[in-house]
């Protein structure tokens, strides 16, 4: 089709294609250096709105608080590193934040105590079935929550994984 045509011509449409590809990088490159910049303003957003939750908790503690220390401590359960933590706070504040802290885990062992006793008048309910995974699983009890949660869904396939 290019051999058709006469010199000029094709210099034109050639011109042409090179200042559309040209336009296309433009675009494309405009299109990346926002995301950049709306995904670092997003980041930006969300850093200062979870600092502007962690701040209060964390003065609290550094002015010996003794209160948010253990609502800290109870939202540490989870970590592998908890036994050092409480131990360290121990330390600090002594006893009582061990108390405090074991006190929602007593309340939590006579909530799974219940719970158990309910399960045996009602062996296929969903929901004890589903509230033993959770608790067993809040309890640092891993094989105890998945065989709950097995047994959960056995009953009911749509239940699904915390």
């Amino acid at each position: 089709m290019l051999s058709s045509c006469g010199k000029e011509k094709c210099t034109t449409i050639q011109l042409y294609h090179m200042k559309k590809k040209k336009n296309i990088f433009r675009i494309k490159e405009f299109i990346v250096i926002t995301s950049i910049f709306v995904g670092m303003g997003l980041f930006t957003l969300a850093n200062g709105v979870y600092s502007q939750w962690i701040a209060p908790l964390y003065f609290q503690m550094v002015n010996g608080n003794k209160s948010a220390v253990v609502t800290w401590l109870k939202y540490m359960e989870q970590d592998p590193h908890f036994n050092e933590l409480l131990t360290a706070q121990k330390a600090e504040y002594g006893n009582y934040i061990e108390w405090e802290v074991s006190k929602t885990q007593g309340e939590r062992t006579q909530r799974i105590d219940q719970l158990e006793k309910a399960l045996q008048l009602n062996p296929k309910s969903r929901d004890i079935l589903v509230a033993l995974a959770r608790l067993y699983k809040l309890s640092n009890q891993q094989e105890k929550s998945d065989s709950y949660l097995q047994q959960a869904q056995a009953v009911d396939p749509t239940v699904e994984r915390d």
